[in-house]
């Protein structure tokens, strides 16, 4: 019963006015990694012009191990990382790569990307964890497909 006057009108929704998983610090976290990506984007897309990038894993949605439901937790901001992912069937398709992981400090020109972005990360985010920050590089399909099976994956800056 929220009181007042009317002492017979009931609350709104309860939910809205707690945060059970401790997720709203993660809405300012989310558009920090966001800021510092976007800011990056024009030098990956001068790489490749149609090059999209974003991040997927606990920093998306908030959930630490999602893909498992018994381990699963909410995410611990003073240990994370950023999951982050470029989406370029042509750059996937660059001879560098022997394998599907496909790490982008392969390609010229990235590892000084990456190592901005872990700088700026670090600044603000003394919770990262220790290794450095890196893109891996995905084709269209293989997103899809990780997102058909309910991988939450944020999109920074695509048309």
């Amino acid at each position: 019963m929220l009181g007042g006057f009317n002492l017979y009108q009931y609350a709104p929704n309860g939910l809205t006015w707690i945060d059970p998983w401790g997720l709203s610090s993660l809405n300012r976290v989310q558009q920090q990694i966001d800021d510092i990506l976007r800011e990056h984007l024009p030098a990956i897309q001068a790489i490749d012009p149609n090059a999209e990038i974003g991040y997927r894993g606990s920093a998306a949605s908030g959930i630490s191990k999602a893909h498992d439901p018994s381990i699963s937790r909410p995410i611990d901001l003073n240990n994370f990382d950023v999951d982050a992912f470029i989406r370029s069937d042509y750059l996937a398709h660059d001879p560098a790569y022997t394998n599907r992981r496909r790490d982008a400090s392969e390609i010229k020109g990235m590892k000084e990307i990456e190592a901005s972005i872990d700088r700026k990360l670090r600044l603000i985010f003394p919770g990262l964890k220790k290794e450095p920050f890196g893109f891996r590089i995905f084709k269209t399909h293989e997103l899809m497909e990780f997102a058909r099976k309910g991988d939450i994956q944020r999109k920074i800056g695509c048309k």
